[in-house]
């Protein structure tokens, strides 16, 4: 079975995990964010936790969903993938982003 989806579905699915819902136990949401900030970039995620900042998880098809929590999501795409399996474009998209408007969770 074959299941796939866009950009915008991504970002509903984010948007269930960012902000206070019937549907989602806080808790389930907040354990899901800290795995996705640990480990949700693959081997990457450690750096990654700390330079941008925010929970994200990218699948091997080149989408990535950044988490703002209490705010709402970040979903892009990007099939090019670095050597982990991440989205190349969409993480530095993400990445300046999350500076220029300072979305750090560190902040």
């Amino acid at each position: 079975m074959l299941f796939s989806g866009t950009v915008q579905d991504l970002s509903l699915l984010g948007k269930l995990l960012a902000c206070q819902h019937q549907k989602i136990p806080s808790q389930h949401r907040q354990i899901v964010n800290g795995v996705m900030l640990t480990c949700g970039l693959y081997e990457a995620s450690p750096l990654l936790a700390i330079k941008i900042g925010l929970p994200m998880k990218s699948g091997i098809g080149g989408g990535l969903l950044a988490i703002l929590p209490g705010e709402g999501a970040i979903a892009c795409y990007n099939p090019v993938l670095d050597r982990i399996g991440n989205p190349i474009a969409a993480i530095a998209f993400v990445e300046l982003l999350a500076q220029k408007l300072e979305l750090s969770i560190f902040h």
